[in-house]
């Protein structure tokens, strides 16, 4: 027995090139897809792609051909043709249309105190001179037509103005002001302008009103006492820190060192500023005797206006404000997605408009919060005079004034 024999004998199959495959092999696994399957390719035929686009430009053809036949024979219309219509009213259908041949109407006689013949007998008169009449208003028709009352051109303008003359007593340089345009027309009306022929001033030298006068200009040095925090008003106090003497010979000493100054401060601060307006009002001797200022303003030690040293513009609170801003918004705007309900789309949407809402109300009210001006204890500032000031000299006790 062959070895093809003993195979079937045992239950094979024997292939025609010598392979077996028994009937109890595996049958194949099933087709598993995890995908559904692809949309059908579709496909037009050329031919009838064709044809329809050939349809539609003909039908596009005709319709064009049809529209353009319609406009060309359309009847012009015409020229006299009133298209406001009124109705006449009905006193007037009686009249005749117009007044030639055997529509004129036939006068009667005239009535007592008619003018009608006077007049008539006047213009008969008049005739002979209405010849001349006629002429002039021709003649006068045809100059206003020629004037320039309403239009007026620039180089004839020009021309006109510098060939007029001046006016007698008027200045040589007031036609040429007058007629100058552009950039530079204020300058040169500044430089032709009127001369300034006051030249003796009514004011005379005055002498010192008092040997003992500060005049106006000097700088009293002090410095402050107390500390300046513009959040809120308050009083200063501040302490001359030089001797200060007469202005006309500068021999006697009439603001000793150590006097106290007591002034306010301006806590009104606009966004942006960095110096504290401060005024003095009252200069107390060391014997306890005191001196109105009238509300002189102070400076600092170079002599600017207002005393400059520390500013806190409250950075950060508006950076806390706009972080709460953000912080808010970005939560409730985070896990949005297509799939929730309108319920929860409203409130959502609800809850970011009311953040913010109170975000733009923080960031505003942080924005209106005015800047805060320091001055430290010790500041130098200045104190300068701007009108002469009559006191007495000081004198140390036991002391006498020596001249």
């Amino acid at each position: 027995m062959t070895d093809t024999q003993d195979r079937q004998d045992e239950g094979g199959d024997v292939s025609a090139d010598g392979s077996g495959s028994g009937p109890s092999s595996s049958p194949s696994p099933p087709d598993l897809r995890l995908r559904a399957e692809r949309p059908r390719v579709v496909r037009l035929n050329r031919t009838v792609v064709w044809a329809l686009g050939g349809a539609g430009m003909l039908a596009i053809g005709l319709a064009l051909g049809y529209a353009l036949e319609n406009s060309s024979h359309k009847a012009p219309p015409a020229a006299s043709q009133d298209t406001d219509v009124r109705p006449s009213a009905d006193g007037l259908t009686g009249l005749p249309s117009d007044y030639v041949g055997n529509g004129v109407p036939k006068l009667g006689p005239a009535l007592p105190g008619d003018p009608g013949y006077t007049i008539l007998k006047a213009q008969e008169q008049g005739k002979a001179a209405s010849g001349s009449d006629d002429r002039r208003a021709q003649q006068e028709v045809e100059a206003a037509i020629a004037s320039r009352l309403f239009v007026q051109t620039g180089e004839r303008d020009r021309a006109g103005e510098q060939t007029m003359p001046p006016a007698p007593g008027a200045p040589a340089t007031q036609g040429r002001a007058s007629t100058t345009t552009g950039p530079q027309a204020g300058n040169l009306a500044f430089l032709e302008g009127q001369p300034d022929r006051a030249t003796t001033s009514p004011d005379r030298i005055a002498p010192p009103a008092s040997p003992y006068v500060l005049q106006a200009g000097t700088v009293i040095a002090g410095a402050l006492n107390t500390k300046i925090s513009s959040d809120l008003p308050g009083q200063i106090v501040g302490h001359v820190t030089q001797n200060v003497y007469d202005s006309p010979t500068g021999r006697y000493l009439l603001i000793p060192q150590g006097s106290t100054l007591f002034g306010a401060y301006n806590s009104g601060i606009s966004f942006g500023q960095q110096r504290t307006q401060i005024i003095w009002t009252r200069l107390l001797y060391p014997d306890g005797e005191s001196l109105v200022l009238e509300k002189l303003s102070g400076g600092d030690a170079i002599g600017q206006s207002g005393l400059s040293d520390e500013v806190d513009n409250h950075w950060g609170q508006l950076f806390k404000a706009a972080l709460v801003t953000t912080l808010l918004s970005v939560g409730s705007e985070a896990g949005t997605s297509q799939s929730e309900n309108n319920l929860a789309q409203a409130i959502r949407s609800g809850a970011s408009n009311g953040f913010s809402m109170v975000g733009n109300r923080l960031i505003d009210r942080s924005l209106n919060v005015q800047p805060t001006l320091t001055d430290r204890p010790g500041l130098p500032f200045t104190l300068v005079l701007n009108r002469d000031l009559v006191v007495r000299p000081w004198h140390v006790k036991g002391e006498t004034d020596h001249e």
